[in-house]
């Protein structure tokens, strides 16, 4: 439902506000899919345990998104501490799969960011993501992958 309302032109921030945090989670996942991505949903690894929101896959990339329904943005520190975890858990994604493409770490969210990449993680604003996912094969250098 949340998608249809974008397809009739309402931003996806103003979507956004009225979901949940699950909602929200389930709303980027339609968005990955229709920007042609398959999409796994609530991820759980072991050895350590882990769980990963949404696993995007791609012709190029594997995307790891963690979704945030933050209503205001963290602080800077916060934010890199988030993106840290993130990291950490694209590198044990990473050894799970054992395959060599590579995967981009990121950080999708509701609100504004502090800035758009942080510790190599993409912090990706709502009303950004279909940008970011015509234009994440453009600049891998840029992005931090496992």
């Amino acid at each position: 439902m949340a998608l249809n309302r974008v397809a009739k032109g309402v931003p996806e921030e103003e979507v956004a506000k009225s979901l949940d945090w699950r909602d929200f989670e389930r709303f980027c996942a339609q968005l990955l899919r229709a920007n042609g991505y398959t999409v796994e949903e609530d991820v759980h690894l072991r050895h350590p345990r882990a769980q990963l929101d949404l696993v995007a896959t791609g012709p190029i990339f594997i995307i790891n998104l963690d979704c945030k329904h933050w209503r205001r943005a963290p602080s800077y520190s916060a934010l890199r501490n988030f993106a840290q975890a993130q990291l950490k858990r694209s590198r044990q994604l990473r050894k799970t799969l054992g395959i060599g493409k590579p995967i981009v770490s990121a950080i999708l969210s509701f609100s504004e960011s502090s800035g758009d990449f942080v510790e190599g993680v993409a912090v990706v604003p709502i009303r950004a993501v279909r940008n970011f996912l015509e234009t994440v094969e453009s600049y891998p250098d840029l992005l931090e992958t496992c």
